[in-house]
């Protein structure tokens, strides 16, 4: 459980105060906002075997279409489901499995962290580094 706080206005008009929380529920997200890319892959296998299994073989392809929506990033929203393919899938009834995969955390709303292993984070940080000096008065 995180709670942040987040500060807003001038720091002279800050208040104190209580807080209580009752009836927390805690509940599994799983593929909530999970991230598809070359740098973040997603693994799914058998939980005592290791037998990897694929998309597109055995199950449908993985993906939380409300990860990035008008917008912004948003941890409370359904999960996505994993479907198993109707015919040519390896998986037997009542087979445990375990999914590696990545996902964003959103903080503060809607804002996340950049990835420092994705391929073009480095140009992307120099050419904003570059914008920034360029309207920059340094006077």
């Amino acid at each position: 459980l995180f709670v942040g706080v987040e500060e807003r206005g001038n720091a002279s008009q800050t208040q104190q105060g209580t807080v209580w929380f009752d009836d927390i529920s805690v509940t599994t997200t799983a593929l909530v906002n999970v991230i598809r890319r070359a740098g973040a892959p997603l693994r799914l296998y058998d939980a005592s075997t290791g037998e990897a299994f694929v998309e597109g073989r055995d199950v449908e392809p993985i993906v939380d279409p409300l990860v990035y929506k008008d917008g912004h990033f948003d941890s409370f929203h359904a999960a996505p489901s994993v479907r198993v393919l109707a015919e040519g899938n390896r998986l037997e009834p009542r087979q445990r499995l375990r999914m590696d995969y990545y996902a964003v955390n959103p903080i503060f709303g809607s804002v996340v962290a950049s990835c420092l292993l994705h391929e073009g984070i480095f140009a992307y940080m120099r050419q904003s580094t570059q914008a920034v000096a360029n309207d920059f008065d340094w006077a």
